[in-house]
């Protein structure tokens, strides 16, 4: 399977962003921002939907939400420098920015609330 796929890689006249789009893929479905990896990870220690419940807890129905977009411009930002399709650097918005830290403080602050009350 891996050899078929390395194979296509190598008939395609691009496979340097094939690869990338592939990379791109894995870290954004497969690392711990990823919410429902984080949810799978704390199932072990019988904590059940915890970004459901702090998203409830934060009193924001659109916390998870606000949370992926943040890891989006993340990733833009350590993957692709941040840079727009005529490569020149994207605006950053202050607001915008403090409303993403504003968020991921809530984020964290409901996470930590409802682990620490699970432990004891």
């Amino acid at each position: 399977m891996i050899y078929q796929e390395s194979i296509n890689l190598l008939k395609d006249h691009k496979p340097l962003r094939k690869i990338k789009e592939k990379v791109n893929f894995k870290l954004t479905k497969y690392v711990t921002q990823n919410v429902q990896k984080i949810d799978k990870l704390y199932l072990c220690y019988g904590i059940k939907d915890l970004s459901q419940n702090a998203e409830e807890l934060s009193q924001n129905n659109r916390l998870l939400e606000n949370i992926e977009k943040a890891v989006e411009s993340r990733h833009l930002i350590v993957h692709e420098g941040d840079l727009n399709k005529n490569l020149t650097v994207r605006r950053i918005e202050v607001n915008n920015l403090m409303n993403k830290i504003r968020d991921i403080d809530r984020y964290v602050a409901s996470y930590d609330k409802i682990i620490n009350n699970s432990i004891k």
